[in-house]
């Protein structure tokens, strides 16, 4: 079962993604925050992080990304937002960018790709 690390400071869109991926075999973990995202990363390992662009904190997601990439080196990145911004992606080191909204469809897509990047 493939493993994905949700990072969003949406309460509401962390749970619809999570019950969406679960829905479809993942096994999901959900991070508010880049501290939170941080320590599930080094409690856990995952094959991907789907990482909100604009995160609210001291840490944005493309900050993130690249602390992700440290603590897990092997781990897929995906960053999503509501503005578009397509070169975030590669400022961030990640695999791929989702506008939000979104269809379950094209996420997965996205996810699936992400993975068989690495």
């Amino acid at each position: 079962m493939r493993r994905a690390l949700v990072v969003d400071d949406e309460e509401l869109l962390r749970s619809l993604l999570e019950e969406m991926l679960a829905g479809a075999g993942w096994a999901v973990h959900v991070a508010a925050d880049a501290a939170e995202a941080l320590r599930c990363a080094r409690d856990d390992r995952f094959d991907v992080a789907l990482v909100d662009l604009h995160l609210g904190g001291p840490m944005d997601g493309p900050r993130l990304c690249r602390a992700l990439r440290v603590a897990q080196a092997d781990v897929a990145l995906l960053l999503m937002s509501g503005e578009p911004d397509p070169d975030a992606a590669a400022r961030a080191g990640a695999q791929g960018f989702v506008a939000k909204p979104f269809r379950m469809s094209e996420l997965l897509g996205a996810l699936e790709r992400a993975v068989g990047g690495v």
